[in-house]
């Protein structure tokens, strides 16, 4: 099968302290587990990964210090999310499938 994940738009602008949501859109065959990943990169380390969501999961949610990683199978797109916006957020974040 023909697998792909492209993200919904190049940048996501939010204000300090409200929710920025970062979408991917994938490609993949709907009888095969996908894992979705979710990374952040920081200029000085390269990428940090920081979710993982797993299409069979019943949640199809993940999460991990001020983020939440969730998995629409449906309509096949990935959904992170970030709370409370700072700064510190604006950086680069990468979907990856698995």
């Amino acid at each position: 099968g023909q697998e792909a994940i492209t993200p919904q738009s190049d940048k996501v602008t939010a204000k300090e302290g409200q929710t920025a949501a970062i979408q991917c859109n994938y490609k993949a065959e709907k009888s095969y587990g996908a894992y979705l990943q979710w990374y952040k990169v920081d200029k000085n380390e390269g990428p940090q990964f920081l979710l993982q969501t797993y299409s069979f999961d019943n949640e199809k949610k993940a999460f991990t210090k001020g983020y939440t990683a969730t998995l629409d199978t449906e309509n096949q797109l990935t959904t992170l999310t970030v709370k409370n916006v700072t700064l510190s957020d604006s950086k680069t974040f990468i979907c990856a499938l698995r």
